[in-house]
């Protein structure tokens, strides 16, 4: 394989105004309504995190799309990743990659994740009210609804691609039935369009709960930093880092009461016994319940949502930005798929979540620059087909996942990605 590291940022675009969110939301909303009201929740913490000359763009522009592609390439990013919102034939956000694909002279490589998720209003702790569903419906007829929108980007000739064939990354495969006859079905119809196959990918964000979903897809990525956050540790029964391992052995017991019947062999969960935890042990039990993958998150807001509703006290989340990346960095080849690491900038979704965040702390351009240089040291020892390290994210300002300028560090995390994947070139 070519060891060099091709980088490819994950691009949000919600950065943007939709009618939806403004229903929703209220008129005029965009992700930067959060990223502005952002607070500090303790002194020395980096927020509320403002654009470089107050650069609130609009993504609905084709000058902010330009403008974004300029400097990701000038600073050697290899494509983008465009997330791709998809509900049984209704799309939101997606005037960025529309006009993108319209407009064939934004030389830059990519390829779509389809985040293939229900909307809530989650960030207002209401997770219980839908804002949209996500549905999966196992019907050849909407399969083929969706390829006809999909083709167009597998066909452009910018689609990143492994072994001649389109990328496509799918979020969440675990809940969509039927997907080997669905991934089966769009082997099918490429070729007839003239392609020699697609190249699926599996954007794994924890252990999926049934690994047969993936029986059709050709490799997975680390969407970081949660694949190491949540990664087992050495002893299978040790607590993530973030949850003090004395509590966690006295309150297991608490957990396991409210986690739903089939996962913990529980006979049953009772309202009534969440609500009478003492309130010295809420915020505890919530922050086990946070600690949790979140396929197990998602099946409490779905099916018991005043668990989380009835524990008011809840706090801040912290983890060591080091020893995620350390995590990170490391070659482990076991996995029985192919395996793309991924990499983070940096995550605080405080302008989301306020008082409820996850904050990796002690993030800055130079400890980027040591890891980010680590793990492209580890490339040509990875088994993969090609070097591509899936870097979270260009522009996810409301969780700090962001290479674009602001006002602190200006262009400092991306000259430093520029000086390693230069480097690595000149190697």
């Amino acid at each position: 394989m070519n060891d060099k590291a091709k980088l490819i940022a994950i691009y949000f675009p919600q950065l943007h105004e939709i009618p939806e969110n403004n229903e929703w939301w209220g008129k005029g909303f965009t992700d930067w309504v959060n990223v502005k009201a952002a607070k500090q929740q303790y002194d020395g913490h980096y927020q509320p995190r403002v654009p470089l000359n107050n650069n609130y763009y609009d993504q609905s522009q084709l000058e902010t799309l330009r403008w974004q592609i300029n400097l990701a390439k000038e600073h050697g990013v290899y494509g983008f990743c465009h997330y791709h919102y998809w509900f049984d034939g209704k799309q939101l956000l997606e005037k960025p990659t529309n006009l993108f694909l319209e407009n064939k002279d934004l030389q830059m490589r990519f390829c779509l994740s389809w985040a293939n998720e229900t909307w809530s209003k989650r960030w207002d702790g209401q997770d219980h009210h839908i804002l949209i569903k996500q549905s999966h419906p196992p019907s050849k007829e909407r399969w083929k609804l969706h390829f006809d929108y999909l083709i167009k980007a597998w066909t452009d000739d910018r689609a990143i691609k492994v072994d001649n064939k389109p990328v496509f990354i799918i979020y969440r495969p675990h809940r969509i039935p039927e997907i080997d006859h669905m991934l089966n079905y769009w082997r099918e119809l490429a070729i007839k369009n003239g392609l020699p196959g697609l190249y699926f990918i599996a954007q794994k964000q924890y252990e999926f709960p049934n690994r047969s979903c993936l029986n059709e897809f050709d490799a997975v990525f680390e969407f970081q930093p949660f694949v190491s956050q949540h990664r087992p540790p050495e002893s299978q029964h040790r607590p993530p880092e973030s949850v003090n391992h004395s509590l966690y052995r006295k309150s297991r017991y608490k957990l396991m009461r409210v986690l739903p019947e089939f996962m913990q062999d529980i006979p049953r969960t009772s309202k009534s016994f969440v609500l009478n935890i003492p309130r010295t042990s809420k915020s505890f039990v919530l922050k086990l319940i946070r600690a949790l993958p979140e396929f197990m998150q998602d099946i409490l807001r779905s099916s018991k949502s005043f668990v989380l509703n009835s524990l008011s006290k809840e706090q801040l989340s912290y983890y060591d930005y080091e020893k995620i990346w350390s995590d990170i960095v490391k070659v482990r080849n076991l996995d029985e798929m192919t395996t793309y690491p991924g990499a983070y900038v940096d995550w605080d979704n405080t302008a989301r979540y306020k008082d409820r965040a996850t904050i990796y702390k002690d993030a800055n351009p130079e400890r980027f620059e040591y890891w980010l240089g680590e793990l492209i040291k580890s490339m040509p020892s990875r088994d993969i087909p090609e070097p591509y390290i899936f870097l979270n994210a260009w522009n996810e300002w409301a969780e700090c996942a962001y290479l674009e300028p602001d006002h602190k560090y200006e262009y400092k995390y991306l000259e430093a990605m520029k000086k390693v994947l230069t480097k690595n070139e000149d190697s």
